[in-house]
């Protein structure tokens, strides 16, 4: 006797269980996003951060050749003031503490410097070049703080809605609310459809075919509080 079965089953309806995880799994990709997003601007804003503190640095070191060329002029007058009898010894030591003061700055502006530097080459992960190194100018910018305060509610606002953060605590948060509805969908009926079709011969010669269609419905009426746990569970994750 030889039978061949070929049957298969097309589930219709369980809940929405599988579409709302199917909705939860998108969320949690859009909120991975959101969080790789949100690296990189944290990466930038701290390149963005230490570029601006090496600029500072720069200035500053300019600022401390200046001062020490100056001090080294006036120490200069004073010991040829000092040959003429025109100055007393107090007031070219006096300069000369200055001048000494003055190439300390300048040793701690450039050592500053080259530290910012070394931590931006750290960040981009490669050296910076002698022709990439900035040659910044002290000068004035524009105060910015009274259109701050004027569009602070505006700016605030902006930050909330473009913030990868904020994508990323939202999409989890939506992406919980689907497991809960998933979770929901377990105390649902579950309705599909069944066809079945068996061949049947016993000497390898004529056969009976038959075939049935058929639709099914389940609804579990105790699970032994599976369900309920898991709706707990997903709601626990919610809050």
């Amino acid at each position: 006797n030889v039978a061949s079965v070929v049957q298969g089953k097309w589930v219709l309806f369980e809940g929405g269980s599988r579409l709302f995880e199917r909705k939860a799994a998108v969320s949690r990709h859009r909120a991975m996003d959101a969080e790789l997003q949100a690296a990189r601007n944290l990466l930038i804003a701290r390149v963005t951060e230490v570029y601006y503190q090496w600029l500072q640095a720069l200035v500053f070191t300019g600022v401390a050749e200046q001062a020490l060329d100056a001090a080294s002029t006036d120490e200069s007058l004073g010991e040829a003031r000092m040959k003429v009898e025109m100055a007393l010894p107090s007031e070219l030591l006096r300069l000369k503490a200055r001048t000494a003061e003055a190439r300390g700055n300048l040793v701690a502006a450039k050592t500053n410097a080259r530290r910012l530097q070394a931590a931006l080459e750290r960040l981009i992960a490669r050296q910076v070049r002698h022709s990439e190194i900035p040659q910044p100018v002290l000068e004035e910018w524009p105060s910015l703080q009274e259109d701050a305060s004027r569009d602070s509610g505006l700016l605030v606002k902006q930050a909330l809605d473009r913030r990868p953060e904020m994508a990323a605590v939202r999409a989890l948060i939506e992406a919980s609310r689907n497991r809960v509805r998933s979770a929901q969908g377990g105390l649902l009926p579950r309705v599909g459809t069944t066809a079945r079709y068996q061949w049947d011969s016993e000497d390898l010669g004529d056969a009976a075919e038959s075939w049935l269609v058929g639709l099914q419905a389940t609804w579990p009426l105790f699970e032994g509080g599976m369900t309920v746990s898991r709706i707990r569970e997903a709601k626990a994750h919610l809050l």
